[in-house]
């Protein structure tokens, strides 16, 4: 009986041995579940950070992309406009400078028409004169 309770007894030890080794075990198996929950949570934690950086960068980009394009717009806007006002320029340069040569030619033709009438005039003059001169000269002659 001495005998059998001395194996129990080392039986207890041995199982109170294991359930120790098995609550260790545990702990640590604990310990380390409570450790990767953590990690978990901060991976989770710099995730939502760092979605809200992109969500931010894309609304920053987009509000970028958008003042550029207005300004772009605007540019274009002020472009056409300047356009349109020199193409307004040219066309008044363009008319007033057909009506100076209009009016050029006008004069020109009025001077021309001049210049042939009093050629004319001076033709019939010349021709008048050489006749009084040969009249001149008969009436010399017979003299």
């Amino acid at each position: 009986a001495a005998g059998d309770a001395g194996r129990a007894a080392d039986e207890l030890t041995r199982l109170r041995a294991e359930r120790d080794a098995a609550v260790d075990d545990a702990r640590r198996t604990a310990d380390e579940m409570t450790r990767l929950r953590s990690e978990r949570d901060a991976s989770v934690d710099e995730l939502a950070t760092v979605r809200a950086d992109c969500d931010a960068a894309v609304v920053d980009a987009r509000r970028a992309t958008a003042d550029e394009l207005t300004t772009l717009r605007s540019e274009r806007d002020a472009s056409v406009d300047e356009l349109t006002r020199l193409r307004g320029e040219r066309d008044a340069a363009v008319d007033e400078a057909r009506r100076a040569t209009d009016a050029q030619l006008t004069t020109l033709r009025a001077e021309r028409d001049a210049a042939a009438s009093d050629s004319g005039r001076a033709a019939d003059e010349l021709t008048a004169l050489r006749r009084e001169r040969d009249a001149a000269i008969a009436e010399a002659r017979r003299a």
